[in-house]
């Protein structure tokens, strides 16, 4: 079924992609970026905290806000998880800022904290940039690797602050934080990301399809869109994951519209394979 020829679209909308301009700005996740952002023109808050649950859109709000940084200003460095631990992370910053991808050469803890010293005095401190690290999946790291992050911050102190490291993830990072307070002290900044409200689904819908190229009145009906924000609790990945497959529904019925039928019956399917 070609859904982008039934609804004139030029892309897929429902994708889970970090393109930022399927990014809704619902009041919670302009928030988060706005959030962020403060962190980053403050220069001095060491630490920041972005929570949410899982498919919450916290990725795509701290990618957004990374993105979107001023590199006149700042070094911005998005990895995208830390299950590897400190040294992986030490790794993909040392390639982030030598602006290569990464490679297979083993080099020591040492090796690399002394290759991200003389790399952050060149490619930062001297052109008197501000490093923004942001790292995503945060929860997944030990305390052992918080603590070498706790360490590398210090290589951005001094007279002018020159990094800030922002933690991304799942609820129990902010426990993790918690019960390490060598840590938490640093932390300047400290979001919780809900996800969206009933009011907000619509237009989330709306804008994803506008943004896969989407030029008509509306395809997904009210009452559709309320049968998507009850079964998906609002969760911007359980909403594509709906919204895609209702949109086959009606493309099977022939029909430019999704219906409530559309979304329920498809609602009904997930909720049966999750029993």
């Amino acid at each position: 079924m070609d859904l982008l020829r039934r609804w004139g679209l030029s892309e897929k909308p429902f994708e889970n992609t970090l393109d930022p301009r399927f990014f809704h700005a619902s009041p919670g996740h302009a928030e988060a970026v706005a959030r962020l952002e403060l962190l980053a023109a403050d220069g001095d808050m060491g630490f920041g905290l972005l929570t949410g649950e899982i498919g919450s859109g916290k990725t795509f709000a701290a990618a957004v806000f990374a993105g979107a940084l001023d590199e006149r200003l700042f070094v911005p460095v998005f990895l995208p998880g830390a299950a590897f631990g400190f040294e992986s992370v030490m790794a993909q910053v040392n390639c982030a800022l030598r602006r290569e991808m990464p490679s297979g050469s083993s080099r020591s803890l040492y090796q690399r904290t002394v290759e991200f010293r003389r790399r952050f005095d060149s490619r930062v401190r001297r052109r008197r940039l501000h490093l923004v690290l942001v790292i995503d999946e945060a929860q997944e790291m030990s305390r052992e690797d918080l603590s070498g992050l706790r360490a590398l911050s210090n290589e951005g102190a001094g007279a002018r602050s020159a990094m800030s490291i922002v933690l991304v993830g799942q609820p129990e990072l902010r426990e993790l934080a918690r019960d390490f307070p060598a840590l938490d002290t640093r932390v300047g900044l400290r979001y919780h990301l809900r996800c969206l409200g009933e009011g907000d689904v619509g237009p989330y819908l709306e804008h994803r399809m506008r943004a896969a190229g989407f030029v008509g009145e509306r395809v997904f009906t009210a009452d559709a869109v309320g049968v998507i924000a009850r079964h998906s609790g609002g969760v911007p990945r359980k909403i594509n994951r709906l919204a895609k497959l209702a949109l086959y529904a009606a493309a099977g019925r022939g029909s430019g519209l999704v219906t409530e039928a559309d979304a329920g019956s498809v609602a009904a399917d997930l909720d049966h394979a999750a029993a």
